[in-house]
């Protein structure tokens, strides 16, 4: 089996331990990987169980046991436990060394952007591309053959240095509970998406990441890449007053001012609706 190559999972909070819905990923073997672009991970072995979250191509597993043409497995990047059906996976050791760094890249049969794509990747779907580029440079040749735009891959070495220009590029992209991908995506999954293009591992839910995440920091501190958290919502601070976030207000990711995302969860929720902002340290 192979030895994860990823960043450490951060969780000083121990919630992989505490957690019902985890476990700690460290030490298990990476024996599958996702092998659709991106597929649901199921609470039941039921294709109408809850959905936890989105597994994205090539992403590891380790699967725990199998039951009926489903298995039960951990998803290596944050621990997160729960089913999918057999055929999601792939039996092998997780050798992937590059991600998409684009939204979405298209995977074509042939060295040629006008030749068939044959899927669609989301934003870190994990590849391992030859070496091999096409005639023009434009493309890269994976191991399976097809092709991705070489502008839209990145080394998993490569990392970027601003989470908030990353989770600038989801701007209008539906809003999905549970998605992780730009045809769907939920707020605290815009947060891990974009820390994991910074070279950040960090936990899936929004509670998670305000326990685990940066220094404490005072609201009137507040600047751009600050992550503020709220009632089951999390968003990146855009300016010194504005927020972008994945919400269901607006079905999208917009950059709201976050006055009015505070005076619209507290409508909604009746609590409280400012937990605390966090500033990060890359």
């Amino acid at each position: 089996m192979a030895a994860l190559k990823l960043p450490k999972l951060i969780d000083p909070s121990g919630f992989l331990s505490k957690d019902s819905r985890l476990q700690d990923p460290s030490g298990l073997s990476s024996d599958a990987v996702v092998s659709q672009p991106f597929y649901p991970l199921d609470s039941a072995p039921d294709a109408f169980a809850k959905r936890l979250t989105q597994l994205l191509y090539g992403q590891p597993v380790h699967i725990l046991k199998e039951e009926d043409g489903w298995c039960k497995i951990v998803a290596l990047m944050d621990g997160y436990v729960g089913w999918v059906p057999r055929q999601a996976l792939k039996l092998q050791a997780f050798t992937a060394t590059h991600r998409v760094s684009a939204p979405l890249t298209h995977i074509f049969i042939e060295p040629d952007i006008r030749s068939r794509s044959v899927i669609a990747l989301p934003m870190n779907a994990l590849i391992t591309p030859t070496g091999e580029v096409s005639e023009d440079g434009s493309l890269a040749k994976l191991m399976n053959g097809r092709w991705v735009p070489t502008s839209h891959i990145r080394a998993l070495s490569d990392v970027e240095d601003d989470p908030f220009m990353v989770a600038l590029r989801f701007t209008a992209m539906p809003y999905q509970w549970g998605g992780c991908t730009a045809l769907g995506v939920d707020c605290s999954a815009l947060v891990q998406l974009s820390l994991f293009a910074c070279g950040m591992q960090v936990l899936r839910d929004s509670d998670m990441q305000f326990e685990s995440l940066g220094k404490p920091i005072d609201k009137a501190e507040l600047q751009q890449g600050d992550l503020v958290f709220f009632p089951g919502h999390v968003g990146i601070m855009a300016s010194e007053t504005d927020l972008l976030h994945a919400n269901a207000t607006n079905m999208a990711v917009t950059i709201d001012p976050l006055e009015n995302v505070l005076k619209q969860i507290a409508a909604e929720t009746g609590k409280a609706p400012y937990l605390g902002a966090k500033r990060l340290t890359l």
